[in-house]
């Protein structure tokens, strides 16, 4: 519940909005002065994990997270 609520907090998401850590849309509702996915898709940050990183952390997710 804890980290729940930090993920909806307003800093967290602001954060995760940010091309610099994260570049992904708010998890709140966005409201009618937000520029749709039409425009701000083609802008997106592309993910930067070489997929030998990819691999090593799904892996670790299943051991560490599903297995449990």
């Amino acid at each position: 519940m804890i980290l729940a609520d930090f993920l909806i907090s307003v800093e967290a998401q602001l954060s995760k909005y940010n091309p610099d850590k994260w570049g992904d849309f708010l998890a709140l509702d966005l409201g009618p002065a937000t520029l749709g996915s039409d425009i701000l898709n083609p802008l997106a940050v592309p993910e930067k994990i070489p997929s030998e990183f990819l691999e090593a952390l799904e892996q670790g997710w299943k051991e560490h997270v599903l297995d449990k």
